[in-house]
Formats: structure tokens, sequence, C-alpha cells
């Protein structure tokens, strides 16, 4: 992933992606963003959409 340490932006429902319409950090301001993500030598997130296909990624549970 790219990651831009200096961009900020507002925190929204149509900001992140999900399969809700609403969030709890609804206008929150937060700095730092992933501008593009990828993978496999692809990009498959430009900053703006995902750009690769449904189910062509895997689920990596968290380890901490």
């Amino acid at each position: 992933a790219l990651f831009d340490p200096s961009a900020t932006w507002r925190w929204g429902a149509d900001q992140i992606a999900g399969a809700t319409d609403y969030t709890v950090l609804e206008g929150l301001e937060v700095q730092g963003k992933v501008t593009a993500t990828i993978k496999g030598g692809q990009l498959v997130y430009d900053g703006q959409q995902v750009l690769s296909e449904k189910g062509s990624g895997s689920f990596l549970p968290n380890v901490w």
C-alpha cells in the first residue's frame, strides 16, 4: 500500500468500503490516507476505487 501521511480527509460512510450506510465516526477529520494498493504487481486500488474483481483477495486474520 502507498500511504500519504500528510493527506487529510473527513470520515464518512461514503468514504469507506462496507455494507452499511452510516458510521459512528461520521464527520471526523483524520490525517493519513492510503493512495494506492498494489497486489502481485497489479494496481488494485487507485485511491478512489477498488479495481480488482470481487473475490480476488483473501482474508488475513489479525495476529496481534
